[in-house]
């Protein structure tokens, strides 16, 4: 026990998996107060929700191995291992596409509104 009290990787990998929880706890609880969501806070409780699973993988982890050695490497040689890292990897890729997506739409569509703006007031003087 005393082993895990002196792993500064533990105590961060458990920091950081306390503020992804409460960050999806809290955005899931908005979410359901208000009954729908936009797109981008449903893109940031799936981030949350990744982050959990990535930062709660790492602390089990270190528990592991602090007490068994064996059984950490054979978890951090898991398919499940593996899995939670290339859905992190997924979520954010999606996240990413789509919010890439969606500043290339806005910033066309001000460029239009812009130039026709632009046009009227030519055509007005």
């Amino acid at each position: 026990m005393i082993k895990i009290m002196s792993d500064l990787a533990f105590w961060g990998y458990g920091i950081n998996f306390l503020f992804a929880l409460y960050g999806l706890l809290l955005f899931a609880w908005w979410w359901k107060k208000l009954g729908h969501a936009t797109e981008v806070y449903a893109y940031i409780t799936m981030l949350f929700m990744t982050e959990v699973l990535v930062w709660g993988g790492n602390v089990h982890i270190r528990i592991l191995k602090s007490f068994d050695q064996v059984q950490a490497l054979a978890m951090s040689d898991s398919l499940l291992w593996a899995t939670r890292t290339w859905l992190h990897a997924f979520i954010l890729g999606v996240i990413i596409y789509k919010m890439t997506r969606r500043v290339i739409r806005t910033t066309m569509a001000a460029r239009r509104f812009t130039e026709e703006e632009s046009d009227v007031q030519n055509d007005g003087s």
